[in-house]
């Protein structure tokens, strides 16, 4: 159930909305003009134009979701992990209590600093050593963006309570 109502939007707003027309970014239109430019910017660079590994994004973005309780991130992120070619296992995975088989020794020992990051706050040195593994530091803190960009949508979306989307973000701009 809606618990904030959807800001009225100006003529420039709803030109911006027309090219993302999903129930997120018609709400965060609430914001301050100059952190809403900021945040799109951001977003549309880490969705669709870093070299970060999207697979491990979506992953990352995913149980974000999860332990942030948002069906919405759930629900978006869920399509955009299947237009990378994600598998429902995979997917599953990623949303399950302990993230296992069928993710890569990888996937999941990133994701286990996530769920540190999250849920801890300061991961703890193994976490941190196991993502370097993996990771540049640049990467790293890449990932602690994306999880905490996600932490806070997810919290917009839960205390807004906007409805889920008939449609899905598409993983390529030039879809739109």
């Amino acid at each position: 159930m809606q618990r904030i109502p959807y800001p009225t939007l100006t003529a420039a707003q709803q030109e911006k909305h027309a090219r993302q027309r999903i129930n997120l970014s018609r709400i965060l239109f609430l914001l301050p003009e100059a952190i809403h430019n900021g945040m799109a910017a951001a977003s549309k660079y880490v969705l669709f134009e870093s070299q970060f590994d999207a697979v491990l994004r979506e992953l990352i973005i995913l149980r974000v979701g999860y332990l942030s309780k948002c069906a919405y991130e759930e629900y978006q992120h869920r399509g955009l992990a299947k237009q990378l070619g994600l598998t429902d296992a995979q997917i599953e995975a990623a949303l399950s209590a302990t993230p296992g088989a069928p993710l890569t020794e990888r996937e999941r020992t990133l994701l286990h600093f996530a769920d540190e990051v999250i849920l801890k706050v300061r991961p703890s040195d193994a976490a941190l050593e196991g993502a370097r593994r993996y990771l540049s530091d640049v990467e790293i803190f890449e990932t602690l963006y994306i999880i905490g960009n996600y932490m806070f949508l997810a919290r917009v979306l839960e205390t807004s309570g906007i409805p889920l989307d008939d449609g899905l973000i598409v993983s390529n701009p030039d879809q739109r």
